[in-house]
């Protein structure tokens, strides 16, 4: 590679930061390692200046590119995460207690007793508040289902195609508590792979006008119920972000009136945009760096939740890019043929949180599992 540019500059010593943090350096040496980086940078300097070519090989970053200017999706240099791992009940316990501020528990979702003394709600993307009615108010449980209660061993389970033939299926439904991510399909051919058991799921606008056609006609309702009741069974938790954009609230509130009327187990529960807001300030605080991104992805946010409610916390099915270690392409989701996966997701730095989740996973704090379990 020839050194013509700033930003190749800065790149390249970022790369060898990250190289080596990756391999686990002892935080002791982490000084030395930035203080090696940028005497690499001033002498690749100095020698541009005099018109010499310098030539380094590396091993990529998260974000190289190629000469194209293509971003490098695979992540050689990223080691396996599915070997030894133990819980590192003191640095959780170290985590905890920063994000204490948030009470998580109380505060996660909207309870009437959070409303009755603040009904209108800033919106995530919009200046202009939603004032929360009263039937809508009612809809919600008298307080969080999550106060005084702790959920065990959680198991995240992402939608990536990281996931197919890995058979992690049994250690998933091996938690006390699964979460799952915009309502995927839990049923046959994947079962093996995914695990059948589902506690909560979460579900989106998107999902919601996709699939059932934003609940508009008869038919739409009858099939989310179907699916709802057919996919996680009786009592599971939905959980929606009416709050995020105006054009979200009216479908995603009507989920709790469809529930009632057909007097479904299935508990509604929405999350308290407010929470939000303070749980992405508290984690730019600890260090995440979303390049400018104003929210950060549903993953990270109930990966921060489940480190507060939860004993402990594994993670399946979490993968950004578009292969995997040995080069072999990753579909976005394991339910689909095509769209593959990728950091070209406009709404979140999806690469900054993997790179957090990998820290915490070294730290003991959760466990990142992206391999087969069996």
């Amino acid at each position: 590679m020839i050194f013509t540019g700033h930003k190749t500059y800065i790149d390249i010593t970022i790369s060898i930061t990250w190289i080596l943090h990756f391999l686990y350096l002892d935080p002791m040496l982490k000084p030395f390692v930035v203080t090696l980086g940028l005497c690499v940078l001033g002498m690749c300097l100095i020698l541009d200046l005099y018109g010499a070519d310098v030539k380094i090989t590396l091993a990529p970053s998260l974000r190289a590119v190629d000469a194209t200017g293509q971003e490098l999706q695979r992540p050689n240099f990223i080691h396996p995460v599915e070997g030894e791992w133990e819980l590192n009940r003191t640095a959780l316990s170290e985590l905890r207690s920063r994000l204490k501020p948030l009470e998580t528990a109380q505060n996660f979702v909207l309870s009437q007793d959070s409303l009755a003394t603040k009904r209108r709600l800033p919106l995530m993307f919009g200046k202009k508040p939603y004032y929360v009615k009263d039937k809508d108010k009612d809809s919600t449980p008298e307080i969080s289902p999550f106060i005084n209660r702790t959920l065990g061993v959680c198991s995240l389970v992402g939608n990536s195609g990281i996931l197919t033939g890995s058979k992690c299926g049994q250690k998933i439904d091996s938690g006390d508590f699964v979460i799952r991510f915009n309502m995927p399909p839990v049923c046959s051919p994947y079962l093996d792979d995914i695990g059948r058991r589902t506690d909560l799921v979460t579900t989106s606008r998107g999902r919601m006008n996709s699939k059932w056609g934003l609940l508009k006609s008869r038919t739409g309702q009858e099939k989310f119920l179907h699916h709802l009741h057919d996919q996680y069974g009786e009592d599971t938790f939905v959980v929606s972000a009416p709050f995020t954009i105006r054009r979200d609230i009216e479908v995603l509130l009507s989920i709790s009136e469809l529930l009632q009327s057909s007097n479904s187990s299935v508990v509604p529960l929405y999350i308290s945009p407010i929470h939000v807001r303070q749980t992405l300030q508290a984690w730019r605080d600890l260090g995440l760096n979303l390049k400018g991104r104003i929210n950060f992805s549903s993953g990270f946010y109930y990966t921060s939740v489940a480190l507060e409610l939860c004993d402990q916390v594994n993670i399946y099915g979490f993968w950004p890019f578009r292969t995997d270690r040995e080069g072999r392409p990753v579909r976005y989701h394991y339910y689909k043929s095509v769209d593959n996966g990728g950091l070209s997701n406009s709404w979140h730095a999806m690469d900054k949180e993997f790179e957090k989740l990998l820290q915490l996973h070294n730290l003991g704090v959760l466990q990142l599992i992206n391999g087969n379990c069996r």
